[in-house]
């Protein structure tokens, strides 16, 4: 899943960049299709599932593949994120 926009009054501005590529969220990895699969419930769910189960305040951790245009590499960022209300 490519990172196309970041809000700007959510706590991931500054974090995620353009372009970085979700590959895991809370330890589940996220698939090429947006999709995760969790133990137990026997089916592939879209990745939007794992922070819409959280509440304000709760943070989520993942992983993201960044390019690195100094080294022409791409490299894993883990990240926190604390999820935010954000009108409208």
């Amino acid at each position: 899943v490519r990172i196309t926009r970041i809000d700007e009054l959510s706590d991931a501005f500054g974090k995620l960049q353009k372009g970085d590529i979700l590959t895991e969220i809370d330890g589940y990895k996220v698939s090429f299709d947006g999709k995760v699969s969790i133990p137990g419930i026997g089916q592939r769910l879209d990745h939007e599932f794992l922070y819409q189960t959280k509440f304000i305040g709760d943070s989520v951790k993942i992983k993201v593949l960044r390019e690195n245009p100094e080294h022409g590499k791409n490299e894993v960022h883990e990240l926190e994120i604390q999820l935010k209300y954000l009108p409208g």
